[in-house]
């Protein structure tokens, strides 16, 4: 059977003055979760990368993805270095670290997952250039996450190269 998951907005976005924007965007993102089966290995935070918006003015890329636990604890915040890679480009190159702290996600239980937008510092691109799923790897290592009992733990990631959303 399917493992169907379940995606959620950050507590800051259903504060913003555009929530029905996001809202959209949401439901948008849920449909396409539904309607792809996706291969997430059990027991990790996979990041799924749908959409990204390379600015050559600011020297980064505004990236739409999904953080998607698989992991038996609720987690409260997370953290990690998120890396993305161009299949077709060696020279491209993102990275930054993120952390995503419980004010943002509440509790993400298993087979939920969070919807975010990040600016991360890019290399290797000219122009303003759109990036969809099929064009990019992405990679979520050192990953730490902390649990309702406060406990923070450490997980084992591999690269979500199987899970980007296309």
């Amino acid at each position: 059977m399917d493992q169907r998951y379940t995606i959620k907005l950050p507590t800051e976005y259903k504060e913003s003055p555009q929530k029905e924007d996001f809202e959209k965007e949401l439901r948008d993102v849920q449909t396409h979760f539904d309607e792809r089966v996706l291969q997430l290995e059990e027991g990790v935070i996979t990041f799924v990368f749908l959409r990204g918006f390379y600015s050559q003015i600011n020297r980064s890329t505004l990236v739409l993805g999904v953080f998607v636990s698989t992991l038996s604890d609720e987690i409260l915040a997370l953290s990690g270095k998120l890396g993305l890679r161009n299949v077709d480009d060696d020279n491209f190159s993102a990275e930054t670290n993120i952390l995503i702290q419980n004010e943002s996600i509440d509790r993400l239980k298993t087979n939920e997952g969070v919807l975010v937008h990040l600016e991360i510092p890019t290399q290797g691109v000219s122009g303003n250039v759109v990036f969809e799923a099929d064009e990019i790897e992405a990679t979520f290592a050192d990953v730490e996450y902390v649990k309702p009992s406060n406990e923070v733990s450490e997980i084992q990631q591999v690269d979500s190269e199987d899970s980007n959303a296309n």
